[in-house]
């Protein structure tokens, strides 16, 4: 991606304005929000942070680094979240 990764731009204060953060932070909700509820089946991504989100030239982020992702296949699999980490309970 043109503008690399989300990390390389929130440590200096001066390079993202407010406005921008705003879109950046909607996309990535947009992002998450295809991923849990309008894709069949579901994906969880686990390992969302500033550097597995990438801005493409216009700043439009990106989710990367699916390598820990799970995919839910109905209602065999319930998700709980425990110390950050999320576990299969079945």
């Amino acid at each position: 991606m043109s503008n690399s990764s989300l990390d390389k731009w929130l440590l200096n204060e001066n390079l993202l304005d407010w406005d921008k953060r705003m879109c950046i932070i909607t996309g990535i909700a947009q992002g998450l929000a295809y991923l849990h509820h309008e894709c069949n089946p579901t994906i969880v991504h686990l390992d969302i942070n500033p550097k597995n989100i990438l801005l493409d030239k216009d700043y439009t982020p990106k989710l990367a680094d699916f390598h820990l992702a799970k995919i839910l296949n109905g209602s065999n699999e319930n998700m709980v979240c425990a110390h950050d980490h999320l576990k299969n309970i079945y």
